[in-house]
This record gives C-alpha cells, sequence and structure tokens, in this order.
C-alpha cells in the first residue's frame, strides 16, 4: 500500500529488497544490518545501512563503510534512524531489554513484553 521511489538526494534507494543489500549481521530485534553495493543517487557502494523490519520501503545508513563501523561504531550523531533520540518501540524479553523501567522514557510509543 505505498509507493516506491528514490528521491534525487537519497543516500539508500527506496526498494522493498535488493540483490545489493548483502546482509551481514542484525541488531537482535529483527532489523537486517547489509553492505549497500545498490546505493541511490546521493550514495556510495559500500555503505552499511540498516533495513528496519517495521519499514517496507528503503534502509537507514548507518555508516560509510564496514571499516568505518568497526574502526568508529555509530560514532557521534550516528545512533540509528533517529539520531540520539532513545527508540519508540521497546521490547522488554530474553533477547531485549531486562525490565521495563529499562524501556521507559518519555518518546516511547510501543511497549512489548515478552519471555
Amino acid at each position: 500500500m505505498k509507493a516506491v521511489g528514490t528521491p534525487s538526494d537519497a543516500a539508500v534507494r527506496g526498494l522493498v529488497g535488493s540483490l545489493g543489500w548483502i546482509v551481514f549481521g542484525d541488531n537482535g530485534g529483527g532489523d537486517r544490518i547489509p553492505v549497500d553495493l545498490t546505493p541511490g543517487p546521493r550514495g556510495h557502494a559500500g555503505r552499511i545501512i540498516m533495513l528496519d523490519h517495521e519499514q517496507d520501503v528503503g534502509g537507514n545508513l548507518l555508516a560509510d563503510s564496514l571499516t568505518d563501523l568497526v574502526s568508529n561504531g555509530l560514532g557521534e550523531g550516528r545512533r540509528g534512524p533517529r539520531g540520539d533520540q532513545p527508540p519508540a518501540v521497546a521490547r522488554v524479553n530474553i533477547g531485549g531489554l531486562s525490565s521495563v523501567e529499562a524501556a521507559a522514557h518519555p518518546e516511547l510509543e510501543v511497549l512489548s513484553i515478552g519471555v
């Protein structure tokens, strides 16, 4: 139910999927982390992106390269798609956060509590 398109200033293509997204990791919450070999018009091959399992189209830029990600981590101002803000969705379970208190913050919109 969404139109797929890539703006002319996008670093990551607005695609549902791409053979050029080579997944090498995940964040433990269902999001995949690939090397992007099919970048958008303002991107370049080899950047590291995150494919959010809650989004239908595109990805979010994490690092300029795998070397950059390993050497510098997410770095200042590159903490994922929402910048320095804590996530709007939190999961308290064996694979996520350990308590509701750890998940609680003013920007929290969705809290999932499981086993």
